[in-house]
This record gives structure tokens, C-alpha cells and sequence, in this order.
């Protein structure tokens, strides 16, 4: 059943109708198939309003646009009543618009036709001037305006006079128009327009068949785009998705695709073999951790238990030396403990910074002054140089944890000079501490690691303890303070590391 379930999935993920027709698989798919969707419903759209113009309302158009014209010429003859030239203006606009029109003044009860031509299914010049009189009173009722239609009788061989419909049969509509107006001569005449509007039915029927052509041809298209588009997307989603359950199966070094396909397709594929680098890069360094926590937890324990059974078993062994053996072993174990515990709450974000002033200076003899029982015992030598003093807003506890971490760091890979310079520089609104060990320095490839969790230089050739948290508390404490930090190193000459902290008052 699962199986079926899983099968059933793959072949969605790899359809492309499902990718770009469902919901769910447009998420799947990006932002490629989405425009590829609302690309195919914005044409299916067009075509739709292409089918309702062309096929539904297309005759009800082309009639309301006729109509329209009519009136615009009967505006345009009674705007240049008044003209110099308006009978021949009239003449041109008759011949133009292939129309019949006859000015009539009721005053006179005395018509005029403007062109001597008779257009086919033009009635207007065979009406008597009693119908042309009665079209008037006609128009008069109606408000100064009458749109008639004219069709033939042949059973009286005459034609037949209606009000005019645009919902008419699709025959061939002889339309007149009647307006009214007053003349410059102060008399009320009325301008009559007879044109003929043909029948669309043989047009509208040749545009279905061209229709339904282009309808056939879009669909065929529109799959074939689909399909095309889909070797481009749905394959390589499947191949990302396969390398991603990879993934979380642990397997860091599945490859998941090679670079083809839309580009969101290759930055998801990009973007999920760094993640794939970063995991493992991750997983590597715990392995180192727990390897490192490991040995640096089995020798003070060893040395603790060793020591314990012997005081225990051994009369007059119970001596102040291996009683301290015991306390500085557990003093490293206590140590290990608060290192781990601090990079979590540090990289977790719960810190809050308690600010204070202090002096520098100060904080700094204090973090060197823990180092004298070392330096007397192993014969480490620590400097200080400074020619001025600076108060801090700072956590004072996480500076000072930030800077016996730098000093542990170059007291543990320093040379054989055992020496560690610790110094104070100063910029713009910032104060810089650098700790330079005397050491094997640092390869180019590796400095970009050091300040991440967990990591130690392989390189080093002498074996040292700790777990590679220091450097990411110090990163961790002066990222919370808004201050910079980096590293100067070369190979055989030692290294530099160095933090920068806003400054409050520099003190000469």
C-alpha cells in the first residue's frame, strides 16, 4: 500500500500537467511553471473573449457601430448648418459613407436630396413627403429622434417600414435615421440618413471555422509546450528531489544534477548541494568533537580515579600534591563543561549582554595576572603593550571570557620562545586587541574555518588538548557587542588574532 502511495507520488512529480495545473505541484515547481500557468490561462482567457466577440456579439457589434456612425454624420451635417459650403459638404459626406440623405424643412414642408445616387436597399429617396412628414411628427414624439429599418415586400413590391432593433434578424437592415434641429433661419428641419447595413451571418460563420482552426492549433500548441517545458522541469525535479531524500538519509555526498534546466530548478540544486557541503562539513566537526571530548575527558578522569584509588589504598598517599593533581584535573574538566555550555547559549541567541564601563587596560592586566602560576611553572612569557587606556560599555564577564580565550589559544600553538604579545591599537570608534603567539602559523585555506564551532588546525604537528570552541566564543562574543574580529598568519612566523569593540572614553 505504501509502495502503490510512493509510486503514485513519483509519477505526479514527474507529470507536467500536474506540475502546472495543480496547486500543489506549481509549489513543487516554482515560479517557472506558475508564469507557465497563468501564461496558458491568460491565452485560454483571449480566446474565450476572441470566441464571444467574433461568434456571439459580433453581430450585435458590428449593427452598434454602424448605428454610432450614422449619428456621428447626422451631428457632423447640423454642426456645419451654418457653413458657407454646407451642401457640398453634405454631397461628399453622402458619397463617402455611401448614404442616402435628405434635408427637410417642416416649416416649409419642402424636402431635398443631397445626392442624385441611389444606393442598392436604399429607400429614402422613393418616400412620398406625406411619409417623410409623418417620420418627422414621428421623431417629434420621440424626442427629436427616430431610428427606423426599412425591409422589402415583395408580395406588395414595396418594402416595409419598423423601428429599428439590434436584437433584428440578420437580413439586410436598411436603416434610416431621423434627427431634428433648428436652422440658422430659425426654422425646424430634421436630416434624414438612409444606409444599408449588410448581414454577418456568412462572415460570422467563416470566422467560426477560422476559429475553431486556431482553437485546435492553440490546444496542440499549448501541449506541446507543456510537455517541452516539462523535460526541463519535471525531470530535474524528480532527479533534485531523489538526491534531497538522499539527504536526509544522511548519504552528504549525493550528486544532484548536472547544471541544465530553468534556473530555479539549478539554484534549488545549488542550493541544496551547499547545504549538503555545510551538513557534512557539520557532521565531520562533531565527529572531531565527541573524538576530542572523548580523550579530554578520559585523561583528567583517568588521572582522578588513578590518584583517588591510591589515596584510598595506600596509607600516607592522602599528600597535598596529589590532592591538587585531583583538583586541577577536576579544574579542567569544569573547564570543558562551561566551554560547551557557553558556545550553546551563545549560539542560540538567550545571551543578554549586561553592560558596564571599564577600563581596558585593566580587564587585561586582570585576564594576564590568571596567567602567572602558568607562565612561573612552564615558563611562558606574557607582554602587554599599550601607551593608553580606554573605558568600555561592554558585558565585562564575556569580554574578559573572549580574551582568555585569544591568550589560551596563542599560549597553546605559540613557539618554542614561549612567548604571547597581547597589544592595544586604536581607530575610529573602535579599539583593537591582537594576541600574536610566536608559532607554525596558519595555511591560506584554513583561516576561513578556524572561527567555526568545533574546528582545530590539523596541521599542527603537536598534540593539543581542548575541544576548538574558543575562537567561536570569542566570534559569538564580539558579534554580540557589534564588533569585528579576523586573523593575520603566515606560515613558520606565528599568527594574529584580533577583535575590534566600539570605545567609549580613550583615556591618555
Amino acid at each position: 500500500m505504501t509502495q502503490n502511495k510512493n509510486q503514485k507520488s513519483k509519477y505526479r512529480r514527474a507529470n507536467p500537467f500536474y506540475l502546472i495545473f495543480t496547486k500543489k505541484g506549481r509549489r513543487q515547481a516554482g515560479i517557472t511553471a506558475k508564469i507557465l500557468f497563468y501564461f496558458i490561462v491568460f491565452m485560454a482567457i483571449t480566446l474565450i473573449l476572441l470566441w464571444l466577440c467574433q461568434i456571439v456579439f459580433f453581430e450585435r457589434i458590428y449593427k452598434t457601430i454602424m448605428i454610432r456612425d450614422i449619428k456621428r454624420d447626422a451631428d457632423t451635417i447640423i454642426a456645419t448648418e451654418t457653413s458657407d459650403n454646407f451642401m457640398a459638404r453634405t454631397e461628399a459626406l453622402c458619397e463617402s459613407s455611401n448614404s442616402c440623405i435628405t434635408l427637410y424643412s417642416h416649416t416649409d414642408k419642402a424636402s431635398i436630396d443631397v445626392s442624385s445616387t441611389k444606393y442598392k436597399e436604399c429607400y429614402l429617396y422613393d418616400l412620398k413627403i406625406n411619409d417623410i412628414m409623418d417620420l418627422y411628427d414621428k421623431a417629434y414624439e420621440n424626442g427629436g429622434e427616430l431610428l427606423y429599418t426599412f425591409s422589402p415586400d415583395p408580395e406588395r413590391n414595396s418594402f416595409v417600414g419598423v423601428p429599428f432593433s439590434e436584437d433584428s434578424s440578420d437580413e439586410n437592415h436598411s436603416v434610416l435615421l431621423v434627427k431634428i434641429f433648428t436652422s440658422k433661419a430659425n426654422k425646424d428641419c430634421a436630416v434624414f440618413i438612409n444606409r444599408v447595413i449588410s448581414p454577418v451571418g456568412a462572415t460570422t460563420t467563416t470566422m467560426l471555422h477560422i476559429l475553431i482552426m486556431l482553437s485546435g492549433i492553440y490546444v496542440i500548441m499549448a501541449i506541446l509546450m507543456v510537455i517541452i517545458s516539462s523535460k526541463n522541469l519535471a525531470r530535474p525535479l524528480v532527479e533534485v528531489n531523489k538526491a534531497a531524500n538522499e539527504l536526509g538519509k544522511g548519504n552528504y555526498f549525493a550528486r544532484y544534477m548536472p547544471k541544465r534546466g530553468y534556473r530555479e530548478v539549478d539554484e534549488l540544486a545549488h542550493t541544496l548541494e551547499n547545504a549538503s557541503q555545510e551538513l557534512s562539513k557539520v557532521d565531520m566537526l562533531q565527529r572531531e568533537l565527541i573524538a576530542n571530548v572523548s580523550h579530554d575527558l578520559r585523561t583528567p578522569l583517568t588521572l582522578i580515579s588513578g590518584y583517588s584509588e591510591i589515596m584510598r589504598d595506600i596509607p600516607g598517599e592522602a599528600t597535598k600534591e596529589n590532592c591538587q593533581v585531583i583538583i586541577d584535573e577536576v579544574g579542567k574538566l569544569s573547564s570543558l563543561v562551561n566551554d560547551l555550555l557557553e558556545i550553546s547559549k551563545l549560539q542560540s541567541g538567550n545571551m543578554q549582554i549586561e553592560r558596564s564601563e571599564f577600563s581596558l587596560v585593566s580587564l587585561l592586566g586582570e585576564c594576564i595576572h590568571g596567567y602567572d602560576e602558568l607562565a612561573a611553572a612552564q615558563g611562558y612569557t606574557l607582554l602587554l603593550e599599550c601607551d593608553r587606556d580606554v573605558t568600555l560599555s561592554a558585558d565585562r564577564t564575556m569580554i574578559f571570557q573572549a580574551l582568555r580565550n585569544l591568550i589560551n589559544n596563542a599560549l597553546t600553538y605559540t613557539g618554542d620562545d614561549k612567548t604571547v604579545r597581547v597589544s592595544i591599537t586604536f581607530a575610529e570608534h573602535f579599539v583593537r586587541i591582537s594576541v600574536t603567539d610566536s608559532g607554525e602559523g596558519i595555511a591560506p585555506e584554513h583561516l576561513r574555518d578556524i572561527w567555526d564551532r568545533y574546528y582545530r588546525d590539523p596541521e599542527h604537528k603537536r598534540a593539543k588538548s581542548g575541544t576548538g570552541l574558543g575562537l567561536s566564543i570569542v566570534k559569538s562574543v564580539v558579534k554580540l557587542h557589534s564588533g569585528r574580529y579576523g586573523v593575520r598568519s603566515k606560515l613558520g612566523s606565528g599568527s594574529t588574532f584580533w577583535i575590534e569593540l566600539p570605545v567609549g572614553t580613550i583615556e591618555n
